[in-house]
């Protein structure tokens, strides 16, 4: 505990345990008390935004930069591999080429299945082109 002309000024954990006593703080302390709480605050968000960005690089560079081969694509989206490589083709779904292999990041390809609406558990993209949609139409005489 400090003390400033002969008063006693409570600690932040005082004054939490008790808020009562802010009340009786004069303004002095009272700003004494506020501007450590600042820093102390100031202090824990700077820690916390570090390790958040710290997670989130780690997280990125081990995950969302992956590679998918188009069978890993296939089966994350639940549709043959040859409609990923239509997909791919008619430059619907984000893809790299390395030669003659096709891949597909997976971070784009997160961000493609969020845009796209899910109809009946299928991306509405998927289900209205291509065969997943097509009706049978029945000439009539």
């Amino acid at each position: 505990m400090a003390s400033q002309a002969g008063v006693v000024a409570p600690t932040l954990d005082a004054v939490a345990a008790d808020p009562e006593t802010a009340i009786t703080l004069p303004p002095e302390l009272a700003i004494a008390l506020l501007l450590r709480l600042t820093v102390a605050q100031s202090a824990i968000a700077t820690a916390l935004a570090r390790r958040a960005i710290e997670e989130g690089s780690t997280r990125s560079s081990d995950d969302d930069d992956r590679l998918l081969t188009p069978s890993d694509a296939a089966a994350m989206l639940q549709i043959p591999k040859a409609h990923v490589y239509e997909l791919v083709r008619r430059g619907e779904l984000p893809a790299t080429r390395l030669g003659k292999y096709v891949r597909l990041p997976l971070h784009g390809l997160r961000i493609w299945i969020e845009s796209h609406p899910v109809v009946g558990g299928v991306p509405q993209v998927l289900a209205s082109r291509g065969r997943l949609s097509r009706e049978r139409v029945v000439p009539t005489s």
